[in-house]
């Protein structure tokens, strides 16, 4: 019985433990609803992103908007955490969305790396997805706080409005899995 009684304290000692921590997104700039989401403060093109956030922690996707409440606490909280990296330089944010499995059809990719989804709701700013050709990649449009999505090309170059080549490259925000607190 004693024996017994001590397995019992030490049991319920460990599930205190556990229970009465709080989930934590370590590195991690903000969580939300058990995601965790980290700002790159380096830009990069599209697949130089995906790279980027796959090599800062383990399960790391660049960002995908699932649902609206997500859109909104996205939209609140990186207004701020791009000011304070920027000086509010940035302008677009890469998502990990695209059209590169089928022409105009954009999806998400999946934080897997193996296949793709629909989105759940979507925010495509007007006249988006672009008709242009080589908009296969899909950002999130910051300027003047609008967030709302785009095509843009994934790489390459553009003309800025003086008529200047420009490197396709925006900012990054990773997400991942909060982890389980039993790990």
């Amino acid at each position: 019985m004693f024996k017994f009684n001590l397995l019992i304290i030490a049991i319920s000692c460990c599930v205190c433990n556990v229970f009465g921590k709080k989930q934590e997104c370590p590195g991690a700039d903000a969580q939300f609803e058990g995601t965790c989401y980290k700002v790159l403060p380096d830009q990069y093109d599209w697949m130089g992103g995906v790279a980027a956030c796959a090599n800062t922690t383990p399960g790391s996707t660049m960002l995908a908007i699932e649902t609206e409440e997500e859109n909104e606490f996205l939209k609140t909280w990186l207004a701020g955490a791009i000011a304070a990296i920027s000086n509010g330089d940035y302008k677009y944010a890469w998502l990990y969305g695209s059209d590169l499995g089928e022409n105009k059809n954009f999806l998400w990719h999946n934080s897997n790396g193996t296949g793709s989804h629909p989105f759940g709701f979507d925010a495509w700013g007007i006249d988006q997805p672009s008709s242009k050709p080589h908009y296969h990649c899909m950002d999130l449009n910051l300027e003047d706080n609008l967030f709302t999505w785009d095509s843009y090309p994934c790489t390459g170059f553009l003309n800025n409005s003086n008529g200047e080549p420009v490197a396709v490259e925006d900012f990054v925000v990773c997400e991942y899995p909060m982890p389980s607190l039993w790990e």
